[in-house]
Order: C-alpha cells, then sequence, then structure tokens
C-alpha cells in the first residue's frame, strides 16, 4: 500500500500548493495519455486568474447572477400631495440600497431647488396652479433638479436616483418621462406614489416633519399649520393619481395598502419589497436580555436552564416598566423560545384585551410544527407544553412528512368515527 505525500510548495507560484491526481483512470482514452494525464507534469495550481469583481461593490450581490447587469440605472419618481411622507420614503428607499446593496443611490429634492432660486417662507399663493409665475417658477426647480439627476445618472457605477417631488399632474409626469428619455442615458424609470388621508397620519407628519423645514421656521406654529393646509389645498386642486397611462408604479395607501403596476427587473422589485415593510412614522423598539439564569450563576454558556432568584425579579421590574411606561393597546411581545426568555416574558403584563384572548383559548388543539431545524422543533414543542399541557404537539421536518401526517390523522379520524 503506498502513501502520498502532499507535493512540496515552491516560491515560483507565491506559496500556493499544487494538487496531483493520481487515481485510476476510467475514461476511455489511450494508455500514453493516460500516463500523460497521471505524470507529476500534469500538477495543476488551484487558483482564479480571472476573480469577478463587482462595480457596485466587493459585498454586493451579483446582479449578473440574479437577472440583471451591472449597467442598469433606475430613476425612481416620488408622486403625491405634501405631507405625505414622500422625502421620508425616497430617504429610506436610497438608505436601503445604499447601505445593505451597496448601490449608489442619490436623491434630488425639487423643494431645495425652488428654495435656491425663490427663497424660502413662500406664501401659500405662491403653489397655486392658477398663479402663472409661481407655476412657471416650479416648473423651473424641476427643470434644474431633472438636469441635475441625469447628469448623475451619466456617471459610472451610479445605479439609482430619486426625484422627491409632489409631481402631482400627468402632464408633468409626462414630462419628467420624456426628458428621461430624450437623455439617451436608456434608465429605467418607475413612479412610487403615497396616498395619505388618514387625519392623524396627516396631523403627525405636519407637527413634527414640516413644521421644522425651512419654509416654516420660527414661524408661529398656528400660522405655520394653517398656510401648511392652504398650500396642500392649492397642490390638491390639479391633483391627477398616478394610473396605468404614467407606467410603472407603485402606490402607497396610508402605508397599510399597496397597488403595484407593470414593475420589472430586480432594482424595482427590491424597490416595491422595501417600501412594502416601511413606515411613514418612526416607532420604538424596547430590546431587553432575559433575566440571570442558573447556569450565569455557574458560569455555564448555552444550555435552556431556569432564572435564578434574581432573574425573577428582574422579570417582576421588567413587567411594572412594561406595564407603566410603554404599555399600548398595539404593544406586541417577541421572545425566543428558551425557558429563560419565556419565563421573563410571562411576567410581563399584557393589555387588556390580550388578556382576554388568551383566557379565551381551547383547552384541547393539535398543533404541527414544520421546521428543517431539529433544535428549533424541540424548543418550540418544550415552550408550548409548558404552556398548554393538553395540547398535542407534532413535529415534522418538511412538508411532504406534514402533508403525510395530516392524511393519517384524517384516516383514523374518519376510521374511528364510522367505527362509532
Amino acid at each position: 500500500m503506498t502513501s502520498h505525500q502532499p507535493p512540496p510548495t515552491s516560491p515560483l507560484d507565491g506559496g500556493k500548493r499544487a494538487i496531483s491526481m493520481d487515481l485510476p483512470v476510467f475514461s476511455p482514452i489511450s494508455p500514453t495519455a493516460a500516463a500523460a494525464a497521471s505524470s507529476p507534469a500534469a500538477a495543476k495550481v488551484v487558483d482564479n486568474p480571472m476573480p469577478h469583481t463587482l462595480a457596485e461593490g466587493e459585498n454586493a450581490t451579483p446582479l449578473e447572477v440574479i437577472g440583471s447587469t451591472a449597467t442598469d440605472k433606475l430613476a425612481i419618481i416620488m408622486v403625491g400631495l405634501p405631507a405625505t411622507g414622500k422625502t421620508h420614503i425616497a430617504k429610506r428607499i436610497c438608505r436601503f440600497l445604499s447601505f445593505f446593496h451597496d448601490i449608489p443611490a442619490q436623491i434630488f429634492n425639487v423643494g431645495d431647488y425652488r428654495r435656491q432660486l425663490c427663497g424660502a417662507q413662500m406664501p401659500s399663493e405662491f403653489y397655486n396652479p392658477h398663479n402663472v409665475e409661481g407655476t412657471k417658477a416650479r416648473l423651473a426647480a424641476c427643470d434644474a433638479a431633472i438636469s441635475d439627476m441625469m447628469d448623475y445618472l451619466q456617471q459610472d457605477g451610479v445605479r439609482v436616483a430619486a426625484l422627491d417631488a409632489t409631481n402631482s399632474t400627468r402632464d408633468r409626469r409626462q414630462h419628467i418621462a420624456q426628458t428621461l428619455k430624450e437623455s439617451g442615458i436608456g434608465c429605467k424609470k418607475m413612479f412610487v406614489e403615497s396616498i395619505c388621508d388618514s387625519q392623524e397620519l396627516l396631523e403627525e407628519n405636519i407637527r413634527k416633519v414640516k413644521l421644522s423645514t425651512p419654509d416654516y421656521r420660527d414661524m408661529n406654529e398656528d400660522d405655520a399649520i394653517a398656510d401648511f393646509l392652504q398650500r396642500r389645498q392649492n397642490y390638491a386642486l390639479q391633483y391627477e393619481p398616478v394610473s396605468e397611462i404614467d407606467g410603472p408604479h407603485v402606490k402607497i395607501i396610508n402605508s397599510k395598502q399597496f397597488i403595484v403596476h407593470s414593475i420589472r427587473g430586480y432594482l424595482p422589485l427590491k424597490v416595491v419589497h422595501f417600501v412594502m415593510n416601511l413606515h411613514t412614522l418612526p416607532r420604538t423598539f424596547y430590546l431587553t436580555r432575559h433575566g440571570q439564569s442558573t447556569y450565569n450563576l455557574v458560569g455555564k454558556i448555552g444550555g435552556d436552564s431556569g432564572l435564578s432568584d434574581k432573574g425573577v425579579e428582574y422579570a417582576k421590574r421588567l413587567a411594572k416598566f412594561a406595564s407603566e411606561k410603554i404599555a399600548k393597546a398595539t404593544t406586541t411581545t417577541t421572545t425566543t423560545c428558551t425557558t429563560t426568555t419565556c419565563t421573563t416574558t410571562t411576567n410581563t403584563q399584557q393589555p387588556p384585551k390580550q388578556k382576554q384572548q388568551q383566557q379565551q383559548l381551547p383547552d384541547q388543539l393539535s398543533i404541527l410544527f414544520v421546521d428543517d431545524d431539529a433544535i428549533l422543533r424541540k424548543l418550540f414543542a418544550r415552550t408550548i407544553r409548558k404552556v398548554r399541557p393538553s395540547w398535542s404537539v407534532k413535529e415534522a421536518s418538511n412538508g411532504e412528512t406534514a402533508i403525510r401526517m395530516c392524511v393519517e390523522d384524517n384516516n383514523n379520524n374518519n376510521n374511528e368515527s364510522s367505527s362509532s
């Protein structure tokens, strides 16, 4: 029996180890060719002479692999009345693409161009559609923003640009689309329309966002709100919602309802998926570790132990803090399935509505948990049995097994019914 030693490295190959294959030859080749293939001269160096380099960054997803090309460009055109969250949505989209996908993106806010051309704190009459001078000035600001956006998109490596404006009329949107087409950039376009008819959302957005803009800085709050509402009404006089005539678009209605039309391609679909999980108003998340466990006392890592006395005390104080400081009707508690976290959150007092739902849970219930992770299945089953010992919990590692188990249970129930 012959032992095979690994071949030595050579300074000529940069320290890479050469791999020689000394295996039986099963392919129908001549003995001469087989001998040449098994000779030391046929040793190959494992290397990639042409590594794949992405134009948008080393950590980005290779777009060529998933149906797009590195040259695709996208113009996102925001649409909507003032105070509908357009700027917030545009900023979040560009931040999402830049941070998670390493795709350069920039926002071109027409309001900033308008303030540079005409100054800030223009009266609401400036936005009246019957004001000829105001209409010309706002169109000039829009054209300046479009021009800069096209110059930006023509740069190498640039992928996404967002035009942030009301774009409330179909003529304005067609003007933007035609200008992009005549530029010869060859970029895709999509409209993102934000519709907000919820009075609560509008008032929240006006007070927290609009009153802090340069247009209303240092103004009396009541006067600023009245002027802004009149400005919004002026835009509403000529507002035309996005329709199929405009082309690919997504409508966002009160951040709850979404209408998607004719969206194709990797980047546009990424944008749609992101905005469907986006909230226009800020929210607060409270994150907490579980209380001290018995394993913590002895220095053990991992496992699934219970809480120590201090851990129980922490759970009680956490419940008091949650009920007094952060408890609301919409509060939701999410926890992992370990004993320590379940015990910690069990003490957290729930709103009356949630308590009532918990009391109405049935005494008998059959649960089938499907997951390919055996540890997760065990933790889930263990937690359910602790909370509801009378419930039946079964596990399946895949969909086929789950279907077979359901069919077997159904047959057994039918047989029991027939015998009775």
